[in-house]
């Protein structure tokens, strides 16, 4: 049996959506698709801040702080980095490092990092909501989970 010219062209273009759809969700081209994380947030007691900045069309920059009054208690560098087509994550807590999360969820304000190799964190999500940018680490299997919410930095 023949297959009508269009009825094979749409089954075509329905088959490459889903294929784009799945592959956006784990590394969209160019560094416009975390865009949403640039910027400079802070917790709302100011114990913790993030600066992101563009790097280059493949990379953004980050960089954390955690102070308790004037005491610096932790800093860490970060990157976003696409690696072969997809994006990964590359910790540098205290300087150390690099420690390497591969993306395996990705969408227009949210993106979720994984290193089951890691001891702790194995999961990294970054999601925009609204005007908050959140941060939450765990396991793989979502123990041991802690979450922040960051808002614009006031200065």
């Amino acid at each position: 049996m023949r297959v009508p010219r269009r009825l094979g062209f749409l089954l075509c273009v329905v088959c490459l959506a889903g294929c784009v759809t799945e592959a956006r969700k784990v590394g969209p081209t160019g560094v416009a698709s975390l865009s949403w994380v640039e910027g400079c947030w802070e917790t709302e007691d100011g114990s913790s801040t993030e600066y992101w900045t563009r790097g280059h069309d493949s990379l953004i920059f980050g960089f954390n702080t955690l102070t308790d009054g004037e005491a610096l208690v932790f800093y860490e560098q970060m990157r976003f980095q696409r690696v072969e087509g997809t994006w990964q994550f590359a910790a540098y807590p205290r300087g150390r490092g690099p420690t390497l999360f591969d993306a395996v969820e990705l969408s227009e304000a949210q993106i979720v990092v994984e290193n089951a190799e890691n001891d702790f964190p194995q999961r990294i999500r970054y999601q925009r909501d609204g005007d908050l940018l959140r941060a939450a680490i765990s396991k793989l299997d979502g123990s041991n989970t802690t979450e922040w919410a960051f808002q614009a930095c006031s200065d």
